[in-house]
């Protein structure tokens, strides 16, 4: 494995193509963020100061509105008397947090909101379930049956989920962000293309066929390589959008249910953020890793990198047009078993999901390890059955001699 990471550290394209992912990753993170770190860092300073005193809080919000309806009554007594409505238009105020620039109705209106959120996360799932019991009655089809039914017992213990009220932000957005995986996808499609080309373009892999390891050495050390390089490409990568999201907005509520934040409120899991945030990062290396070992295999059977890299760009069309909701039906193992949509975690943790397999309703918690696995046992038994017939040399025939006694008197 050591000869195959210091082949691929010594090619100076290799290190700075990798740089140029991890910098283009965190730049696009950053872009991708709301520009909001001001406000967030006053609605910090809010949430903080609501616990030490709420009571007060409550009465000045109270007053705030009673002020707010007073004006809108004056106005429209103004406009029965025939007078400008605008004398009486109500001017939000500046005396909440003044330093911080903000009406008191901006910092109001998220912190009331967030105090409020687990009533409308209840009707939320309320509407959930009781659209699909309603389904339920009507719907004949076995797995659009199943699935409903699957999905009322998963959502139902969601309603007593103790999803937080205190502050939040920035781990919704991490979670959202889906350049990581795109950009770890062509991270392993190069690395899978030089292992596996560039020992037989240096002319060097009959030499390394012929030493102690043989065959299957050489082939374990280039899928660990992968692995390794999995695994260091996406903590790269995650990392760097991670310092791209919290240079523009704060990261607060690792430690809450996913299902406080109103972008997963839908999640049928109930677990952490940072809980999240590990399985994420677990699903892109196991998913980098597995799709690495069938792009191994492609680099081998395919004649040159030119070609690689068409087939490859085919390859991915394919998988994004299978994802497009146009050509997916409800249920389809191209749009929710995609490659390419896993490893940018799109949807996964956002709704109840589940697999049509002949039929039958299989949850992608059960199908999503099995596909992984399957990939990469497939692609890496072709790929000891390809490098086991290369590296056999043919045996040739041996010219058989027949010795035949000669009298001395012919021999002369």
């Amino acid at each position: 494995m050591k000869y195959e990471l210091k082949k691929l550290l010594s090619l100076r394209f290799y290190l700075i193509f990798l740089l140029f992912l991890v910098v283009s990753n965190g730049v696009l993170a950053y872009l991708y963020t709301p520009a909001d770190r001001p406000f967030q860092a006053a609605l910090q300073v809010i949430f903080s100061d609501y616990e030490k005193d709420p009571a007060a809080y409550d009465r000045g919000y109270d007053s705030y509105l009673s002020a707010k309806t007073l004006a809108v009554e004056q106005q429209i007594q103004a406009l029965e008397k025939g007078e400008d409505p605008e004398k009486y238009a109500f001017r939000d105020p500046v005396t909440l947090y003044p330093e911080s620039g903000y009406t008191d109705g901006e910092l109001y209106a998220s912190l009331y909101a967030r105090k409020g959120y687990p009533e409308e996360l209840l009707t939320r799932l309320e509407a959930v379930i009781q659209t699909a019991e309603q389904n339920l009655q009507v719907v004949t089809d076995p797995y659009r049956r199943t699935y409903l039914a699957r999905l009322i017992e998963n959502y139902r213990p969601m309603m007593a989920l103790p999803v937080s009220t205190a502050y939040l932000n920035g781990w919704d957005t991490f979670l959202e962000y889906e350049g990581t995986g795109y950009f770890l996808m062509a991270f392993i499609l190069v690395s899978a293309m030089l292992l596996a080309s560039t020992d037989r373009e240096e002319d060097t892999e009959s030499l390394l066929f012929s030493t102690a390891k043989g065959h299957r050495g050489i082939l374990l050390q280039k899928i660990f390589a992968l692995l390794l390089l999995s695994v260091t490409g996406t903590l790269l990568l995650e990392v760097s959008a991670l310092a791209g999201i919290a240079f523009r907005t704060p990261l607060d509520g690792s430690n809450a249910f996913l299902q406080s934040f109103s972008s997963f409120a839908l999640c049928p899991y109930p677990i952490y953020v940072y809980e999240a945030v590990f399985l994420r990062v677990l699903l892109r290396i196991a998913v980098s890793f597995s799709f690495g070992t069938l792009l191994l295999l492609l680099a081998r059977v395919l004649p040159n990198r030119f070609m690689f890299m068409v087939v490859s760009a085919g390859s991915i069309a394919l998988q994004l047009w299978w994802e497009h909701p146009d050509v997916a039906s409800v249920g389809s193992p191209g749009e929710t078993l995609n490659l390419f949509a896993l490893l940018s975690g799109e949807g996964l943790l956002t709704r109840y999901t589940a697999v049509n397999l002949f039929g039958a309703c299989v949850p992608v918690a059960w199908a999503i390890p099995a596909l992984l696995a399957g990939v990469m046992f497939l692609s890496s038994c072709l790929l000891f059955l390809l490098w086991r017939k290369r590296s056999v040399r043919p045996r040739r025939k041996r010219r058989r001699i027949t010795f035949c006694y000669i009298p001395k008197t012919l021999a002369g």
